[in-house]
């Protein structure tokens, strides 16, 4: 059995964001090292209101380093919701903590704004200002409250139902591949812009994802997958409610698997049950929890053993984007799929690792995660700075739809030329006409008589403008359906003394499929009783009673506090 350590904190630690009583189970019998970064106990708002329940989410909400910007480069903030006494059915309030010292960001002075508090909020950029916001509701109101980073409400949207049957944990993601983030709630899936698209029965936990490999993603809610319309596709048949889900590749192949917990409850223990199922619906592998039901809070990480080498096979490869005379050619595959690319105005090198690179020795060094990349657009051609010809750009799309872009386009050699166009010009002209004239002959009589009429007429001609010409070229490479980017052959003409001069001068993508070995995978349920541990194969592995018999876990995560490559188990008392 694995031998375990607890760490408890009602602080926020060095290695962890913690906001309530917490326990780590570790692989091994040394003490886990932590420091105290700041804690936060009380307010001066509501200072009744110090419980604290669901679990944090990390957000950006302030200009710590005054640059005039909101970004990645500031200190990430805490977003928490806190509750009075037990009290915590009558929700609490949203508040944000700095991550530099736990100090409160919000005035209150709207009077606060009251959330569910046992079910995390959710926070991203719904609005493409940079900005973001934060996402919550509550069985009190009729609407999903969406907050701007200084804890204002900026928009509500009408919820589909009321009461407990509208609150759950909340999700965000892009689920139709059009650019803007859907809100996925307890009762449906709601648009920000336009309110609900569709609405199902409630699920305490929705997650999306794409099951198929069409790049699309499906919504995964109370045990039912929906299309992103909200047309049924299957339905796990459970006992009772479908909790918390999680997806994961457990067998190494290219399609996911969905874990799903229904806790039942103490009175129907019978229903209690962990399992796994495949993209398609069909079951993996089943686990009745009898001895341990309630609960149901899951992780699933690399718990068991540190991430084997993968297996690759190499199907197919894009056509060479590039120039390859007298350059040298050296093959390179992604290590646990990532690609370096050192790059500046053009692509410079392209190794598996930085130190292991073909190429050049400038620019700045960039990673690629190969497993996500959809799609490159490569631009190719002669450098205006040096007047070589090599690789420019790479663009890289991903499933996400979010781009990363390596060189530049704008390095392309460029040249005044003459492109010739249409235009459409009026000329005068002459057109046969016919009218009717009288004459008299024994009589009047009349006659049609042809004349030419000058008449104004179109025609177009061709004509030369001056225009600044690019000496390169894009080009589009999708990844095929099923396969994944899993390197590229790289050419790179030597220049031994001058290596800071050398570039990439062609490339060529390789695809296919990777097959890993998943044995140092775990899944955590925690339980009422217990917090358990299974393999892959649905093995329980070890099991650690609950310290605390009345109050069963209500969070789990993984985190490799060690540095030795396996994750340790994080678990959340209520």
């Amino acid at each position: 059995m694995k031998q375990t350590k607890t760490l408890t904190a009602i602080s926020v630690l060095a290695l962890s964001h913690l906001m309530t009583q917490s326990t780590a189970f570790a692989s091994s019998s040394s003490d886990i090292q932590t420091k105290l970064k700041w804690s936060w106990s009380t307010s001066v708002f509501h200072p009744e209101s110090n419980q604290v329940m669901a679990a944090p989410i990390v957000v950006q909400l302030n200009d710590d380093n005054g640059d005039g910007k909101i970004d990645e480069k500031d200190v990430a903030d805490i977003i928490v919701v806190t509750f009075e006494g037990n009290k915590y059915a009558n929700g609490g309030y949203i508040r944000a903590l700095s991550g530099v010292d736990g100090s409160e960001l919000w005035t209150y002075s709207n009077g606060g704004v009251i959330a569910d508090a046992r079910y995390a909020p959710a926070a991203a950029d719904l609005d493409g200002d940079g900005l973001i916001e934060i996402v919550s509701t509550s069985a009190l109101t009729p609407y999903i409250n969406i907050l701007d980073h200084q804890g204002n409400i900026k928009k509500q949207l009408l919820k589909s139902a009321s009461g407990w049957r509208s609150v759950g944990d909340i999700a965000l993601a892009d689920i139709n591949g059009d650019g803007n983030i859907e809100i996925l709630a307890a009762d449906g899936v709601y648009s920000y812009e336009s309110g609900l698209l569709f609405s199902h029965d409630w699920a305490p936990s929705s997650i999306a994802f794409d099951s198929n490999g069409d790049g699309q993603r499906e919504v995964f809610a109370n045990g039912t997958l929906y299309q992103n319309n909200g047309a049924y596709l299957w339905q796990y048949q459970a006992n009772d409610t479908v909790w918390f889900s999680s997806v994961a590749n457990l067998d190494g192949d290219d399609k996911p698997e969905l874990v799903v917990s229904v806790p039942a409850s103490l009175s129907t223990p019978e229903n209690s049950e962990i399992a796994v199922l495949e993209h398609d619906g069909s079951v993996k592998w089943r686990v009745n929890n009898l001895s341990n039901p309630g609960g149901s809070v899951q992780a699933v990480s690399s718990f068991l053993g540190k991430p084997s080498s993968s297996a690759t096979t190499v199907d197919a490869q894009s056509a060479v984007y590039g120039y390859t005379h007298w350059a040298h050619q050296q093959r390179v595959l992604a290590e646990n799929h990532q690609l370096a690319i050192r790059s500046g105005a053009v692509v410079d090198a392209i190794g598996a690792n930085s130190q292991n690179m073909i190429g050049g020795s400038g620019g700045s060094l960039s990673t690629i995660d190969t497993s996500k990349v959809r799609a490159i657009d490569v631009t190719y051609g002669k450098n205006k700075y040096t007047w070589k010809y090599g690789v420019l750009e790479m663009s890289f799309t991903l499933d996400n739809g979010a781009k990363v872009t390596v060189g530049s386009k704008d390095s392309a050699f460029t040249y005044l030329g003459l492109e010739w166009k249409t235009k459409t010009v009026p000329y005068l002209g002459l057109e046969w006409r016919t009218k009717t004239v009288s004459y008299w002959f024994f009589g009047w009589h009349t006659k049609q008589v042809a004349y030419l009429a000058p008449v104004w007429k179109e025609k177009t001609i061709p004509y030369a403008v001056p225009v600044t010409l690019s000496k390169s070229t894009t080009v589009r490479y999708d990844i095929p359906q099923g396969s994944q980017l899993l390197g590229m052959n790289v050419w790179s003409k030597e220049k031994h003394l001058f290596k800071h001069k050398q570039q990439v001068n062609a490339v060529q993508f390789l695809v296919g499929k990777v097959t890993a070995d998943q044995s140092h995978m775990g899944i955590v349920y925690a339980g009422y009783y217990a917090v358990d541990m299974y393999d892959a194969q649905g093995n329980k592995v070890w099991s650690v009673a609950n310290d605390d018999l009345n109050s069963g876990k209500i969070g789990v995560s993984a985190y490799d506090f060690t540095g030795d490559g396996i994750d340790e188990v994080l678990v959340q008392d209520r």
